[in-house]
């Protein structure tokens, strides 16, 4: 007999006791779709073992899941103007809103920092009378990042002062070693005329 508030087929609850599968007793798959709103038994072989398949019911409380999801969402929304703050379905998009801004914002964060320590290093290499690229190009093997020599010039500014006298010895070295002598090396063809 059918139970009552059950969705499944009729042929699942026509159960003969005393019978197994092969001979006329309850198909599993009959079964299926009744969402275990109804305890259904299986007679296996006819020796009387039940198989309760009702395991729906020890799931949690629908209201309660509801009420502890809502307060998470308003949580994070406690912190808004307005009603955003109290109504749940503004709460919802506010926060999504919120979360997606948040994780554009980390990448973001790390490029503005950086053109910040740029522009810092910027002036203060300039009161030394040096640009930022000649800068940075001659503080080489000078393991100091930009976040580094960016506090040196607000809080140190002696040391910084010796960091740019640095990079202008380094790179006079270099407009040295680039002009060389002035004499052109032996063995190689020039255009320039030599008479003895």
């Amino acid at each position: 007999m059918r139970t009552p508030g059950c969705h499944c087929r009729p042929e699942a609850h026509a159960r003969r006791p005393g019978r197994s599968l092969k001979e006329g007793g309850v198909d599993p798959e009959a079964l299926e779709g009744c969402g275990g709103r109804a305890t259904h038994a299986l007679v296996n072989g006819g020796a009387g073992v039940m198989v309760f398949l009702s395991a729906p019911l020890w799931l949690r409380n629908r209201i309660t899941d509801r009420y502890w999801r809502v307060q998470e969402v308003l949580k994070h929304a406690r912190h808004f103007r307005g009603r955003k703050n109290r109504c749940y379905r503004l709460a919802v998009r506010a926060v999504t809103r919120a979360f997606v801004r948040c994780t554009r914002a980390r990448s973001l964060k790390k490029r503005h920092l950086r053109t910040l320590w740029i522009n810092r290093i910027t002036a203060a290499s300039q009161e030394h009378g040096l640009k930022y690229p000649a800068f940075i190009l001659n503080l080489i093997k000078v393991e100091l990042n930009r976040k580094v020599l960016a506090d040196l010039a607000i809080y140190e500014p002696k040391t910084f002062k010796s960091l740019a006298a640095l990079s202008k010895r380094r790179r006079e070295e270099g407009f040295v070693a680039a002009l060389g002598d002035g004499k052109e090396p032996e063995g190689i063809f020039s255009r320039v005329a030599q008479h003895h």
